[in-house]
C-alpha cells in the first residue's frame, strides 16, 4: 500500500499531474502519510477491539491490555510504512520498493528473536517489535499495567 501511494504514482505520473494543478511539492507526501495515518488507527482500533470482546473469557485479557495491544499494532504498521516510504524513494522502481519493503518487515522479525534469546538490551530498542520485553516484566496473562511502560 504505500509503495502504491508513493512508488507507483509517481511512475505513473500521476503526482506530475497532481502537481500541475498547482498543489505544493509535498502534497502527495503529506496525502500518503495522512492514509496511511488513518489506516493504521483503523486497524488499531480493529485490533483493540477484537482483542477487547474477549475481555472476561480469557485469563488476563482485560480492555486496558487490549488498548495497549492496539497501539502497539497501529504504531508497528505505521513505524513499516514509513521505513518504506523512505526505502520507495532510494530505490529506482516499485517492484525493487516492494522488495525492500518486505526485507525491511523480514529484518525486524529476524532480530527480534536474537534480541530476546541473546539479551541484547540495545537490539531490543532498534527492532520495530520493541514492546513485549521491555513492557513486560509480568508473566503474558497477567494484567496491563500502565505504570510498567517505557514513557510512564
Amino acid at each position: 500500500m504505500t509503495v502504491r501511494l508513493t512508488r507507483v504514482a509517481e511512475q505513473a505520473g500521476t503526482i506530475e499531474i497532481v502537481r500541475s494543478a498547482g498543489l505544493g511539492r509535498l502534497a502527495p507526501l503529506t496525502a500518503t502519510f495522512v492514509v496511511l495515518a488513518v489506516v493504521g488507527a483503523i486497524l488499531g482500533l480493529v485490533s483493540a477491539a477484537g482483542v477487547g470482546f474477549h475481555a472476561g473469557q480469557v485469563d488476563g485479557v482485560d480492555w486496558t491490555g487490549s488498548l495497549a495491544f492496539g497501539s502497539v499494532v497501529a504504531l508497528t504498521f505505521l513505524l513499516m510504512a514509513l521505513i518504506t516510504v523512505i526505502l520507495a524513494q532510494l530505490v529506482p522502481t516499485a517492484w525493487s520498493a516492494r522488495v525492500a519493503g518486505a526485507l525491511a518487515l523480514a529484518g525486524g522479525f529476524a532480530l527480534r528473536p536474537a534480541a530476546d534469546t541473546q539479551h541484547h538490551p540495545w537490539l531490543q530498542w532498534i527492532t520495530p517489535w520493541v514492546c513485549g520485553p521491555l513492557w513486560s516484566r509480568s508473566p503474558p496473562t497477567a494484567p496491563c499495567r500502565w505504570s510498567s511502560h517505557p514513557w510512564s
